[in-house]
């Protein structure tokens, strides 16, 4: 069980907000605005939003994941690992479409499909005083890295 309490630290954050027609250059400037390199040598978990294989703002566009590959790489990310779970299709079938594994063979990360998880690759998360009572689970991939963007 994982707490559910977040610490000081998570609380506290900084937005940049770019207007661009170029996502490549959008998200290295919004980085560079935001001057923090939280994925130094830490395990990084990638979490896009696969809703679909339909184009932005749908899906998280192919643009913008690259940028942040290549932003994460440069900033010495040690691992880095892109997953989700589609909530209108199967999310292999929406990963392929868009090219994720062939984007994560060029940039070598890896990739993982949270529908293809077994029980033990969920952990069971309580978080008292919410309205889920029986609690509900947290991919273990994301639990386990020390960096999520």
């Amino acid at each position: 069980m994982i707490p559910a309490t977040p610490t000081p630290e998570s609380l506290v954050g900084r937005v940049a907000l770019i207007r661009t027609t170029d996502r490549l250059q959008g998200v290295r400037r919004g980085l560079d605005l935001l001057d923090i390199n939280p994925v130094e040598g830490r395990t990084v978990f990638l979490k896009p939003n696969f809703n679909s294989a339909d184009p932005a703002p749908g899906s998280t566009h192919t643009d913008t994941l690259r940028a942040l590959v290549e932003r994460l790489w440069e900033m010495g990310a040690g691992r880095i690992t892109l997953g989700d779970r589609s909530g209108m299709g199967d999310t292999r079938a929406v990963m392929q479409t868009k090219g994720i594994f062939d984007l994560a063979s060029e940039l070598g990360f890896e990739t993982i499909v949270f529908d293809e998880l077994g029980a033990e690759g969920w952990v069971p998360a309580d978080v008292p005083g919410s309205h889920w009572r029986r609690g509900f689970s947290l991919a273990r991939p994301c639990v386990e890295a020390q960096a999520i963007v």
